[in-house]
């Protein structure tokens, strides 16, 4: 079986977002990546007023439990794909 082709991948600040259900789930989400020093308070002010006056889905599309799963592994072949 090939090997997991998300092992070791770091998710982006997209990622992040594209799992958020709100906006305000969102700003919740970049003050943490700030405070753990993932993102940068420039960065994330420019974020942040995009989200205020676009949404979040302005920057990224949702992602549901399971979009990983569904576009990663073929569970006809059982296996990851290429």
């Amino acid at each position: 079986m090939p090997e997991d082709p998300l092992r070791g991948y770091e998710p982006s600040v997209r990622d992040y977002l594209a799992r958020c259900d709100t906006d305000e789930e969102a700003l919740e989400v970049l003050q943490y990546l700030v405070k753990r020093g993932e993102l940068d308070e420039e960065r994330a002010s420019e974020l942040e007023r995009e989200i205020r006056e676009k949404g979040v889905r302005s920057l990224v599309e949702r992602r549901h439990f399971g979009y990983y799963l569904e576009r990663y592994y073929d569970p006809e072949e059982r296996r990851y794909r290429g």
